[in-house]
């Protein structure tokens, strides 16, 4: 299936605000298979309005369920915001890209759970940070 959107902040409200920098996770990621290691294709999102979540400069980071992850940054991005975006965390159980060419992955026993905290770096255009 597509990727799950985790909604990581409240929708943005008004105008001036940017999404920039390089955001830092501290995630558990856990393989929902017994002995099979795991990995979450992580991508910050951008929801706006009805329209499907979309990556953020197509930035995706993977991790592995057999790896701890403090304060680990993911892919750096840039994005002016609008009034109602919601900024989260796209979470793919498969990316293509991350396959090696002639040789494709079985995702079918990708299952994950992934659990933490991610900081955004969200500021307002003239340098604030919220």
């Amino acid at each position: 299936t597509g990727p799950q959107f985790v909604p990581l902040a409240d929708p943005v409200v008004g105008a001036d605000q940017v999404l920039a920098g390089v955001p830092v996770a501290s995630l558990a990621v856990t393989s929902d298979v017994p002995g099979v290691v795991g990995t979450a294709f992580l991508a910050v999102g951008i929801q706006r309005g009805e329209a499907e979540p979309f990556p953020v400069d197509y930035q995706v980071q993977p991790l592995r369920s057999d790896r701890a992850h403090e304060d680990a940054p993911l892919r750096g991005v840039a994005e002016r915001l609008q009034p109602g975006d919601r900024v989260g965390l796209l979470i793919y159980g498969d990316f293509l890209e991350f396959e090696a060419a002639g040789q494709p992955l079985n995702f079918a026993t990708n299952g994950v759970t992934v659990e933490g905290t991610v900081r955004l770096p969200i500021f307002q255009a003239a340098g604030q940070r919220r």
